[in-house]
């Protein structure tokens, strides 16, 4: 196989996942549609840790890519970077007017880690070691809140087309990661993108196993809407994991 071949497949199956992750991130931020200017309470119900988590596996996905010059996985990342980015901004501005103090440490701390790890990965980091832990680390928070939503689905006997299709296109995503990994020879893509292939695949298969299993019973899974979900989700939070302490008491006086 050629030199130009080989650069050929490795930017196909860059611009196919880049274009699986955008999408993964887009329809990630889906909670954001129920912010309203005249209906602010509804800031609880948006998914901010897992947009918080978006950003820094692109940020620190930037990087890494960079250093290994990975053109394709770069520019995805980059982008993604401003578009996880204008959604905090967006949650902050809308938190103001709700809870100041909030706002401010959110603000603070997204500034300020961003910075720091830009100056530190620019000004002194040049262990490629490091990166790939750094890399790793940040995936496995996206991956570990993408279990905790099918976990809760699960736990609650509640499917969501939403999160299903979300799901398959967070799976191919990563097999495309895998595959450009692979390709790279680079173990650090191979690992995380890999897990990210084992538990996505699991829970497409569970999803269908478990509706067959529970189909006819009283137990069945109910199809719902992604705002349905997230309201009995809220209402179930004592008996789940929780990434945010509930902030009910704050807003229902909005």
């Amino acid at each position: 196989m050629s030199n130009q071949e080989g650069k050929n497949i490795d930017y196909y199956v860059g611009i196919v996942g880049s274009i699986l992750t955008i999408t993964y991130y887009v329809l990630s931020t889906h909670s954001f549609l129920k912010i309203k200017s005249e209906s602010p309470n509804n800031l609880e119900q948006v998914k901010f840790y897992k947009i918080l988590f978006n950003y820094t596996a692109s940020f620190f996905g930037y990087f890494f890519a960079d250093l290994n010059f990975y053109e394709e996985m770069s520019r995805c990342n980059l982008f993604a970077i401003l578009f996880n980015l204008s959604f905090l901004i967006v949650y902050v501005f809308f938190q103001i007017r709700i809870d100041l103090v909030d706002a401010i440490l959110n603000i603070l701390m997204i500034a300020i880690a961003s910075l720091t790890y830009f100056h530190y990965f620019y000004e002194i980091l040049v262990d490629e070691f490091i990166f790939g832990l750094y890399y790793m680390g940040a995936n496995s928070l996206v991956l570990m809140h993408f279990i905790y939503e099918i976990f809760t689905e699960y736990k609650l006997k509640s499917k969501s087309r939403f999160t299903f299709y979300s799901n398959i296109c967070f799976t191919l995503a990563a097999v495309c990661w895998f595959i450009y990994g692979i390709w790279k020879k680079d173990y650090y893509c191979k690992i995380i993108f890999g897990l990210e292939i084992l538990f996505g695949s699991w829970f497409i298969f569970g999803h269908k196993m478990f509706s067959y299993l529970y189909k006819g019973t009283s137990e069945e899974f109910k199809d719902i809407t992604s705002e349905d979900f997230n309201n009995n989700q809220n209402s179930n939070m004592n008996n789940t994991i929780e990434f945010e302490e509930s902030k009910t008491k704050k807003y229902e006086n909005i």
